[in-house]
């Protein structure tokens, strides 16, 4: 291949060889395209890369931490490569009051449930989670597991294939499980191109579409990169003619025509399958993200994310009420009632243990919104202690939102 001559490299997908390919790019002045994720700020002059840059992700990442007003959360990262990732919200962390737990994905047994059980006994209930796309449905068995897939626990995590994960098992109770995602299924040229791909699959072909249903970041970054590369080709053999030259190590003569259609391909501005396109230097900082998260009817984008005005929730308020009051249908609510007379008192002969006023404003609105619930006495509200600004007692549980989801008295 290389005794004909080459235009462009495509790939690789291991980091270790793309270093040496890309060293053999600048070598013969040969542009490199890739689209996996790398965090390298020192990227070679001849390389080029589809993927979004890793800090503007960790900006939209931290973007919705803050409208969430996360002020205790957990960090669970598979490799070094998920910290890069996150690095803006740990970085925003330093300059606002917060309490963020750092704790690498570590199985026992080959499952989760050990590592996810000591974080919920610690109180944790909110968790930012970068691990590989294959893991996320075992990681959330683990959560279902332990009794942590429920309205209390949310799970937001950094991957853009979400969407390609089945997730029916965790619709139910009420979780909330947010991600962003690149690839816009209803983009017109994505539903072109998928149906195009799902027909070869139909036929017994070789399809892009692997496993998926849905198309892969990945693979739409992919097929960006070769629409980008003979795009510009085709610009630019307008002008002047285009032949690739022999290459051999032993002798190394660069390409004439290497820089100028590299510099053709950093200055396209083009839709592609992941969205709009166009380089800064050589590197992708804008783009859009739509931000998704679990309904009882599957994944469902409530906001959209972009690098000039930031995170924007779409989902209306009435959405908003009908999702919550979906989730709360025929889920089971654990409720801690103070006993104190005539609001709630002591009734063995009740199904529920208890009686009085409160019990039977409980049992209207449990029929109203069709959910169940079951109840357990305490003794105390809690008090406040200002030494270290904590509260004890049922105030407590409440306010870290451990255990209990509801106080009546």
């Amino acid at each position: 291949m290389a005794n004909q001559g080459i235009a462009a490299m495509f790939g690789p997908i291991s980091r270790q060889t793309a270093a040496h390919v890309q060293s053999m790019c600048n070598a013969f002045e040969i542009p490199h395209l890739q689209w996996q994720w790398d965090a390298r700020d020192t990227r070679d002059y001849y390389s080029i890369s589809l993927y979004p840059h890793y800090l503007t992700l960790s900006q939209a990442y931290r973007d919705v931490i803050r409208y969430w007003g996360w002020e205790r959360f957990t960090v669970l990262y598979e490799d070094n490569d998920g910290l890069t990732r996150v690095q803006e919200v740990l970085k925003a962390s330093g300059k606002e009051p917060s309490q963020i737990t750092v704790r690498k994905l570590t199985m026992v047994n080959n499952d989760y449930v050990n590592l996810l059980k000591d974080l919920k006994d610690r109180g944790e209930y909110r968790f930012i989670i970068d691990c590989k796309v294959d893991k996320v449905r075992k990681l959330l068995y683990a959560a279902l597991k332990v009794r942590m897939i429920s309205e209390l626990f949310h799970y937001f995590f950094t991957t853009l294939d979400l969407g390609l994960v089945d997730l029916d098992d965790f619709r139910h109770g009420g979780p909330n499980i947010t991600a962003y995602r690149l690839i816009d299924p209803e983009n017109p040229t994505v539903v072109s191109i998928r149906t195009e791909w799902l027909i070869l699959s139909q036929r017994g072909v070789n399809s892009p579409l692997m496993e998926y249903s849905e198309i892969e970041t990945e693979t739409a970054l992919a097929y960006d990169a070769f629409f980008l590369f003979a795009r510009a080709l085709h610009e630019y053999s307008q002008a002047q003619d285009v032949n690739t030259i022999p290459l051999s190590c032993d002798k190394i003569h660069t390409w004439r025509h290497g820089n100028s259609l590299l510099n053709y391909m950093k200055s396209m501005d083009f839709e592609g399958l992941s969205g709009r396109i166009r380089y800064e230097n050589g590197r992708r900082f804008d783009f859009n993200l739509d931000l998704l998260h679990l309904t009882q009817n599957g994944l469902k984008k409530y906001g959209t994310w972009e690098r000039k005005h930031g995170l924007n929730i779409t989902e209306t308020h009435k959405e908003a009420i009908q999702d919550a009051e979906k989730a709360l249908s025929n889920s089971t609510l654990r409720i801690a009632v103070v006993v104190e007379a005539p609001y709630v008192v002591t009734n063995p002969a009740s199904p529920s243990g208890f009686s009085g006023f409160c019990i039977d404003l409980l049992d209207q609105i449990a029929k109203s919104k069709g959910f169940n619930y079951t109840l357990y006495s305490v003794n105390t509200y809690g008090k406040f202690n200002p030494v270290n600004s904590t509260w004890n007692g049922v105030m407590s549980e409440l306010i870290n939102r451990v255990g209990l989801e509801l106080l009546v008295s």
